[in-house]
């Protein structure tokens, strides 16, 4: 039985299997009329797949694959070239399947060699760590590469904490209406984190150009910024951007600034950690301020629990797209100040993205 996955955009596909060279084709078609006579995209990838209900990684796979070849592979190409890659590895049987993916579970992290030394010892069988790698990256229905997993803090588990969570689990599931949550937190920002130092080194001589990067490339800078999901603000995101310090004093201004504009409506709840810039200080009359002046409720998180918060995804984002290709390629964008790049990089943001990073943290 065959079975049908949907991707993000509602088309169907099925695992293992390519679309066929018509749909490949209107994909490229429609990414090469998007371009005006200068050259410039008029329609983005995420318009592409979502008009021919595709993902945005096939939409990208078939414009690299035009770029670099100058053609589309057709559904035997890609069958083919799929079959050599799995023949690399066929060369091992069901045991040492076994064998293999037992070692997996018994230590993760354990490197190639590792894995090619046991696999002999156990069944016998040499075979090269190239052979290894490609049966897990090929072999089964998901790559089994390396992959940048998250840090827990051991106490994140302690009885105390554990309670704290599911209390606070439980007062979110009591208040009737999530379009009214907001999500603050504080990012630092080092410029060089933000320059695209990567070059490609020549093959000829193997040297390796240097990247020019003004002065302040050390600079460090702190921002407070805050998030919400509801459909009538202009601006899902705003957010401030300075060189000092975030403390207490500093928070409470943004508050203040933040009631000023009249971001906040009656009995709205602001979800934020208990740092000490949020609740010491100058900042411990900041609960009383946004309850007494616009009956905001100051909900806390619970200890150790960054994922309850989906402002870190969007500082996720926005570091990501900082150092991407997109907002770099450009050897004068490494010349362009910090707080310009933010300011492009916010805007595109949109209500959606919030909307997903807070489904994806339990909020809707």
């Amino acid at each position: 039985m065959v079975r049908l996955n949907v991707n993000e955009n509602g088309g169907t596909f099925v695992p293992g299997r390519t679309y066929d060279i018509r749909l490949r084709l209107d994909v490229l078609d429609c990414w090469r009329e998007s371009h005006d006579a200068d050259g410039h995209p008029t329609k983005t990838v995420k318009a592409i797949a979502k008009e021919h209900k595709v993902s945005r990684a096939f939409v990208h796979k078939i414009v690299n694959e035009f770029l670099a070849t100058g053609r589309v592979e057709c559904e035997k190409e890609v069958e083919n070239r799929r079959s050599a890659s799995k023949r690399q590895y066929s060369k091992l049987g069901i045991d040492e399947w076994i064998v293999l993916l037992s070692l997996r579970v018994e230590d993760d992290q354990r490197p190639l060699y590792s894995y090619r030394q046991c696999l002999y010892e156990e069944t016998g069988v040499q075979v090269g760590i190239t052979t290894i790698e490609n049966f897990f990256k090929h072999a089964l229905s998901f790559r089994g590469s390396l992959r940048k997993t998250t840090m827990v803090p051991l106490d994140k588990w302690t009885a105390a904490n554990i309670q704290r969570y599911e209390e606070f689990r439980q007062h979110i599931a009591n208040l009737p209406n999530p379009w009214k949550f907001h999500w603050l937190d504080e990012k630092h920002i080092v410029s060089k984190e933000a320059y695209n130092n990567r070059v490609r080194r020549c093959p000829l001589t193997g040297h390796v150009r240097e990247i020019p990067v003004p002065g302040n490339f050390r600079e460090r800078y702190n921002m407070i910024a805050i998030i919400t999901c509801r459909p009538q603000q202009i601006c899902p995101m705003h957010y401030v951007l300075g060189q000092e310090n975030g403390d207490a004093a500093s928070f409470t201004a943004y508050i203040e600034i933040l009631l000023g504009m009249g971001w906040f409506e009656e009995y709205d709840v602001l979800i934020m950690d208990n740092a000490a810039i949020h609740t010491g200080g100058e900042a411990n009359i900041v609960a009383d301020l946004l309850w007494e002046t616009s009956r905001v409720l100051v909900l806390p998180l619970p200890t150790r629990a960054p994922e309850l918060n989906p402002i870190e995804l969007v500082f996720h984002i926005l570091a990501r797209r900082l150092r991407s290709f997109k907002y770099n390629q450009q050897p004068q964008q490494n010349m362009r100040p910090i707080p310009t790049q933010v300011q492009e990089i916010v805007e595109t943001i949109e209500w959606e993205t919030i909307c997903k990073c807070a489904s994806h943290c339990g909020y809707l």
